[in-house]
């Protein structure tokens, strides 16, 4: 992962809070394929890793790839809970502020 400039907050229902360190990119590979993937890394209130989540993707986009990294993120929860995200994408922090 790298550094991740922003940090935005979704706040719901529950008291629980978690943090998510998100990214996602694409490039072509030597057949000229565009191939790409995200990562994320969800850590509790207390700091403590709780889940890596990350998937590769062939014929994808860099921005689709940004906001899978949130979606994955999204899913991971069952319940309603406060997640607060850092990723360095404007596309992904645009699309959770201005939808």
């Amino acid at each position: 992962m790298t550094t991740f400039l922003n940090k935005r907050s979704i706040s719901t229902m529950n008291n629980k809070s978690y943090i998510a360190f998100c990214d996602g990119s694409c490039q072509l590979d030597n057949k000229g394929n565009n191939v790409g993937g995200y990562g994320a890394v969800i850590y509790d209130q207390n700091h403590i890793k709780i889940k890596e989540l990350k998937q590769g993707y062939y014929n994808t986009t860099n921005n689709r790839q940004e906001i899978m990294s949130v979606l994955a993120v999204l899913e991971y929860f069952t319940e309603p809970v406060k997640i607060s995200f850092f990723c360095d994408s404007q596309y992904v922090l645009n699309t959770i502020e201005k939808g």
